[in-house]
Protein backbone atom coordinates (compact mmCIF):
# COMPACT_ATOMS: atom_id res chain seq x y z
CA UNK A 1 0.00 0.00 0.00
CA UNK A 2 1.31 3.61 -1.19
CA UNK A 3 2.29 5.69 2.09
CA UNK A 4 -0.85 8.38 1.11
CA UNK A 5 -3.29 4.63 1.01
CA UNK A 6 -1.62 4.36 4.11
CA UNK A 7 -1.71 7.49 5.66
CA UNK A 8 -5.59 8.40 4.26
CA UNK A 9 -6.56 4.91 6.04
CA UNK A 10 -4.91 5.34 9.29
CA UNK A 11 -7.00 8.72 8.99
CA UNK A 12 -10.22 7.19 8.12
CA UNK A 13 -9.77 4.63 10.93
CA UNK A 14 -8.91 7.23 13.85
CA UNK A 15 -12.00 9.33 12.95
CA UNK A 16 -13.95 5.98 12.90
CA UNK A 17 -12.38 5.52 16.35
CA UNK A 18 -12.87 9.13 17.47
CA UNK A 19 -16.56 9.14 16.25
CA UNK A 20 -17.23 5.71 18.50
CA UNK A 21 -16.37 7.27 21.45
CA UNK A 22 -19.60 9.19 21.07
CA UNK A 23 -20.57 12.65 20.50
CA UNK A 24 -23.60 15.03 21.01
CA UNK A 25 -22.79 16.88 17.66
CA UNK A 26 -22.77 15.66 13.85
CA UNK A 27 -19.77 14.41 12.68
CA UNK A 28 -17.50 17.29 10.92
CA UNK A 29 -15.23 15.14 9.40
CA UNK A 30 -14.34 16.17 5.29
CA UNK A 31 -11.66 14.39 3.19
CA UNK A 32 -11.03 15.13 -0.25
CA UNK A 33 -8.29 15.10 -2.65
CA UNK A 34 -9.23 12.74 -5.20
CA UNK A 35 -11.45 13.59 -8.59
CA UNK A 36 -14.23 11.21 -7.58
CA UNK A 37 -14.91 12.84 -3.99
CA UNK A 38 -14.81 16.29 -5.46
CA UNK A 39 -17.00 15.20 -8.22
CA UNK A 40 -19.01 13.42 -5.84
CA UNK A 41 -19.70 16.41 -3.96
CA UNK A 42 -20.04 19.54 -6.69
CA UNK A 43 -23.50 20.92 -6.91
CA UNK A 44 -24.54 18.78 -3.57
CA UNK A 45 -22.31 19.49 -0.46
CA UNK A 46 -20.48 21.97 -2.56
CA UNK A 47 -22.27 24.81 -4.56
CA UNK A 48 -21.16 28.49 -5.33
CA UNK A 49 -21.64 30.74 -3.34
CA UNK A 50 -24.52 33.40 -4.06
CA UNK A 51 -24.73 36.92 -4.05
CA UNK A 52 -27.26 36.78 -1.08
CA UNK A 53 -24.37 34.52 0.83
CA UNK A 54 -21.52 37.05 0.20
CA UNK A 55 -23.93 40.15 1.81
CA UNK A 56 -24.66 37.63 5.10
CA UNK A 57 -20.73 37.23 5.79
CA UNK A 58 -18.89 39.44 8.29
CA UNK A 59 -17.95 42.96 6.13
CA UNK A 60 -14.32 42.52 7.74
CA UNK A 61 -14.24 39.33 6.08
CA UNK A 62 -15.52 41.13 2.67
CA UNK A 63 -12.99 43.78 3.36
CA UNK A 64 -10.14 42.10 3.80
CA UNK A 65 -10.70 39.90 0.33
CA UNK A 66 -10.37 43.25 -1.23
CA UNK A 67 -12.03 45.70 -3.74
CA UNK A 68 -14.03 43.60 -6.36
CA UNK A 69 -17.53 43.23 -7.73
CA UNK A 70 -18.97 39.96 -6.46
CA UNK A 71 -19.79 38.12 -9.33
CA UNK A 72 -21.26 34.24 -9.30
CA UNK A 73 -18.63 31.36 -10.54
CA UNK A 74 -18.67 27.69 -11.89
CA UNK A 75 -17.06 24.69 -9.70
CA UNK A 76 -16.22 21.55 -11.17
CA UNK A 77 -14.12 18.20 -9.86
CA UNK A 78 -11.04 17.70 -12.00
CA UNK A 79 -8.86 14.80 -11.95
CA UNK A 80 -5.78 17.24 -12.60
CA UNK A 81 -3.03 17.10 -14.77
CA UNK A 82 -0.54 19.45 -16.18
CA UNK A 83 -2.13 23.26 -17.20
CA UNK A 84 -0.44 25.57 -19.97
CA UNK A 85 -1.19 28.73 -21.30
CA UNK A 86 0.92 31.81 -22.62
CA UNK A 87 4.31 30.23 -21.50
CA UNK A 88 3.06 29.24 -17.73
CA UNK A 89 2.95 25.89 -16.56
CA UNK A 90 1.72 24.29 -13.74
CA UNK A 91 0.49 20.84 -12.00
CA UNK A 92 -2.75 20.44 -10.58
CA UNK A 93 -3.66 17.79 -8.30
CA UNK A 94 -7.11 16.28 -8.30
CA UNK A 95 -9.85 18.84 -6.70
CA UNK A 96 -12.12 21.77 -6.75
CA UNK A 97 -11.82 24.45 -10.16
CA UNK A 98 -13.65 27.68 -9.92
CA UNK A 99 -14.46 29.75 -12.54
CA UNK A 100 -15.93 33.28 -12.57
CA UNK A 101 -16.71 36.68 -13.87
CA UNK A 102 -16.74 34.19 -17.54
CA UNK A 103 -17.90 36.68 -20.28
CA UNK A 104 -17.16 39.84 -18.49
CA UNK A 105 -15.99 42.60 -20.71
CA UNK A 106 -14.78 45.00 -18.24
CA UNK A 107 -13.86 48.50 -20.39
CA UNK A 108 -10.96 48.84 -17.77
CA UNK A 109 -8.99 46.31 -15.63
CA UNK A 110 -11.58 45.12 -13.05
CA UNK A 111 -11.15 42.73 -9.86
CA UNK A 112 -14.00 40.57 -9.39
CA UNK A 113 -14.84 38.53 -6.28
CA UNK A 114 -16.56 34.89 -6.07
CA UNK A 115 -16.75 31.74 -3.89
CA UNK A 116 -18.11 28.45 -2.76
CA UNK A 117 -19.30 26.72 0.21
CA UNK A 118 -19.29 23.31 1.83
CA UNK A 119 -22.74 22.66 3.41
CA UNK A 120 -22.75 20.47 6.38
CA UNK A 121 -25.80 18.56 6.81
CA UNK A 122 -26.26 18.80 10.10
CA UNK A 123 -24.48 21.61 12.51
CA UNK A 124 -21.32 19.69 13.97
CA UNK A 125 -18.92 21.11 16.26
CA UNK A 126 -15.73 21.69 14.44
CA UNK A 127 -13.67 23.35 18.06
CA UNK A 128 -10.75 21.77 18.63
CA UNK A 129 -11.14 20.72 14.71
CA UNK A 130 -7.95 21.81 11.88
CA UNK A 131 -8.93 22.66 8.41
CA UNK A 132 -5.89 21.14 5.97
CA UNK A 133 -5.67 22.59 2.60
CA UNK A 134 -3.81 22.65 -0.68
CA UNK A 135 -4.53 26.48 -2.45
CA UNK A 136 -3.44 26.97 -5.77
CA UNK A 137 -3.79 30.73 -6.67
CA UNK A 138 -3.11 31.27 -10.52
CA UNK A 139 -1.10 33.58 -12.22
CA UNK A 140 -1.68 32.20 -15.92
CA UNK A 141 -1.33 35.50 -17.99
CA UNK A 142 1.32 38.01 -16.86
CA UNK A 143 1.27 39.62 -20.25
CA UNK A 144 -2.49 39.98 -20.20
CA UNK A 145 -3.20 40.63 -16.40
CA UNK A 146 -5.26 37.47 -15.27
CA UNK A 147 -3.90 36.97 -12.46
CA UNK A 148 -5.60 36.39 -8.55
CA UNK A 149 -4.92 39.17 -5.94
CA UNK A 150 -6.19 37.37 -2.69
CA UNK A 151 -7.31 34.02 -1.72
CA UNK A 152 -10.05 33.22 1.69
CA UNK A 153 -11.28 30.82 3.88
CA UNK A 154 -14.28 31.01 6.36
CA UNK A 155 -16.38 29.52 8.53
CA UNK A 156 -20.24 30.26 9.29
CA UNK A 157 -22.28 28.91 12.13
CA UNK A 158 -25.93 28.84 12.56
CA UNK A 159 -26.44 32.12 13.60
CA UNK A 160 -24.86 33.73 10.52
CA UNK A 161 -21.51 34.57 12.52
CA UNK A 162 -18.17 34.54 10.75
CA UNK A 163 -14.18 33.61 11.45
CA UNK A 164 -12.40 33.95 8.41
CA UNK A 165 -8.59 33.91 7.55
CA UNK A 166 -7.49 36.10 4.28
CA UNK A 167 -4.27 36.07 2.30
CA UNK A 168 -2.46 37.62 -0.01
CA UNK A 169 -1.59 36.09 -3.43
CA UNK A 170 1.89 37.00 -5.00
CA UNK A 171 5.11 36.07 -6.44
CA UNK A 172 6.38 34.14 -3.63
CA UNK A 173 5.22 33.08 -0.16
CA UNK A 174 5.51 35.81 2.58
CA UNK A 175 3.76 36.17 5.92
CA UNK A 176 0.16 36.82 5.07
CA UNK A 177 1.05 35.80 1.51
CA UNK A 178 0.52 32.74 -0.61
CA UNK A 179 2.60 32.15 -4.20
CA UNK A 180 1.08 31.81 -7.10
CA UNK A 181 1.29 28.96 -9.69
CA UNK A 182 2.10 26.17 -6.68
CA UNK A 183 -0.12 24.33 -4.00
CA UNK A 184 0.01 26.59 -0.96
CA UNK A 185 -0.42 23.90 2.05
CA UNK A 186 -2.64 25.72 4.90
CA UNK A 187 -3.34 24.56 7.60
CA UNK A 188 -6.35 26.18 10.23
CA UNK A 189 -6.73 25.00 14.08
CA UNK A 190 -10.28 25.85 14.99
CA UNK A 191 -9.72 27.39 18.51
CA UNK A 192 -12.64 27.82 20.87
CA UNK A 193 -14.96 30.21 21.04
CA UNK A 194 -13.86 34.05 21.44
CA UNK A 195 -10.22 32.47 20.96
CA UNK A 196 -9.60 33.07 17.41
CA UNK A 197 -6.55 34.41 17.40
CA UNK A 198 -4.84 35.51 14.25
CA UNK A 199 -1.76 32.64 15.25
CA UNK A 200 -4.70 29.61 14.28
CA UNK A 201 -3.74 29.63 11.02
CA UNK A 202 -0.43 28.75 9.00
CA UNK A 203 0.60 28.30 5.20
CA UNK A 204 3.66 26.79 3.62
CA UNK A 205 4.80 24.17 1.09
CA UNK A 206 3.26 20.50 2.03
CA UNK A 207 3.91 18.50 4.08
CA UNK A 208 4.73 21.20 6.67
CA UNK A 209 7.68 21.20 8.84
CA UNK A 210 7.50 19.65 12.33
CA UNK A 211 7.09 22.61 14.91
CA UNK A 212 5.00 24.69 12.64
CA UNK A 213 5.59 28.68 12.42
CA UNK A 214 2.28 30.97 13.20
CA UNK A 215 1.53 32.84 10.26
CA UNK A 216 -0.44 35.99 10.60
CA UNK A 217 -2.93 36.24 8.05
CA UNK A 218 -5.49 39.13 7.92
CA UNK A 219 -8.07 37.73 10.49
CA UNK A 220 -11.99 38.48 11.03
CA UNK A 221 -14.37 37.01 14.11
CA UNK A 222 -17.63 38.90 14.66
CA UNK A 223 -18.30 36.49 17.82
CA UNK A 224 -18.61 32.69 15.29
CA UNK A 225 -19.15 29.67 17.37
CA UNK A 226 -17.12 27.11 16.27
CA UNK A 227 -19.60 24.42 18.12
CA UNK A 228 -22.73 25.81 15.72
CA UNK A 229 -20.59 25.78 12.24
CA UNK A 230 -23.18 25.05 9.32
CA UNK A 231 -20.56 25.87 6.23
CA UNK A 232 -16.96 26.26 4.86
CA UNK A 233 -16.87 28.94 2.63
CA UNK A 234 -13.85 29.59 -0.18
CA UNK A 235 -13.47 32.98 -1.92
CA UNK A 236 -11.03 34.64 -4.31
CA UNK A 237 -10.46 38.19 -5.86
CA UNK A 238 -9.15 37.89 -9.58
CA UNK A 239 -8.41 40.04 -11.45
CA UNK A 240 -9.84 40.43 -15.41
CA UNK A 241 -7.93 42.60 -17.44
CA UNK A 242 -9.46 45.08 -20.44
CA UNK A 243 -9.94 43.05 -23.94
CA UNK A 244 -8.03 39.19 -22.05
CA UNK A 245 -8.54 36.34 -22.82
CA UNK A 246 -8.12 33.18 -21.28
CA UNK A 247 -8.61 29.62 -20.86
CA UNK A 248 -9.54 27.34 -17.74
CA UNK A 249 -8.61 23.41 -17.28
CA UNK A 250 -11.13 21.56 -18.45
CA UNK A 251 -14.30 21.07 -17.73
CA UNK A 252 -13.84 25.21 -17.28
CA UNK A 253 -14.75 27.24 -19.80
CA UNK A 254 -12.81 30.31 -22.19
CA UNK A 255 -13.36 33.93 -22.34
CA UNK A 256 -12.63 36.12 -19.59
CA UNK A 257 -13.09 33.85 -16.29
CA UNK A 258 -9.99 33.67 -13.72
CA UNK A 259 -9.72 30.30 -12.17
CA UNK A 260 -8.34 28.78 -8.88
CA UNK A 261 -8.30 25.35 -7.78
CA UNK A 262 -8.14 23.58 -4.33
CA UNK A 263 -6.47 20.38 -4.46
CA UNK A 264 -7.19 19.01 -0.54
CA UNK A 265 -9.95 19.87 1.67
CA UNK A 266 -9.44 17.68 4.82
CA UNK A 267 -11.19 18.48 8.43
CA UNK A 268 -9.77 16.18 10.73
CA UNK A 269 -9.15 15.89 15.01
CA UNK A 270 -6.51 18.09 16.15
CA UNK A 271 -3.47 16.88 15.35
CA UNK A 272 -2.16 15.42 18.84
CA UNK A 273 -5.66 13.45 19.10
CA UNK A 274 -5.07 12.32 15.12
CA UNK A 275 -1.92 10.96 17.02
CA UNK A 276 -2.52 9.34 19.52
CA UNK A 277 -5.90 7.39 17.49
CA UNK A 278 -3.09 6.64 14.68
CA UNK A 279 -0.89 5.31 17.20
CA UNK A 280 -3.59 3.46 19.20
CA UNK A 281 -4.77 1.96 15.93
CA UNK A 282 -0.44 1.11 15.26
CA UNK A 283 -0.64 -0.65 18.41
CA UNK A 284 -3.99 -2.87 18.05
CA UNK A 285 -2.70 -3.49 14.20
CA UNK A 286 0.90 -4.84 16.00
CA UNK A 287 -0.98 -6.85 18.42
CA UNK A 288 -2.96 -8.14 15.88
CA UNK A 289 0.49 -9.41 14.33
CA UNK A 290 1.60 -11.07 16.98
Amino acid sequence: MSSKRLLKAVMYCAMALALSVGSASAEPYVNLDSEDEWAGVVNQEVTPLTAADWGLLDSAFRTNMGTGEFVLSTVWGSGGGTYSYEGTTFELEPGLGMQWAQGVQPSQTTSYIAGWKYTYGQDPNLQGQTILMHALCPNVSPATGFAINSWGIGLVDSNGKTRSWTYNCAVAQGNGTLAWNTPNFVQIFVAAINQGLPTDAWHGLNPPPAALPWDFAAFADNGFDPTLTVSIVGLENGVVPMGGTMVAPPPGGAGNGPFNWWGVLHVTPEPATMGLLALGLAGLVVRRKK
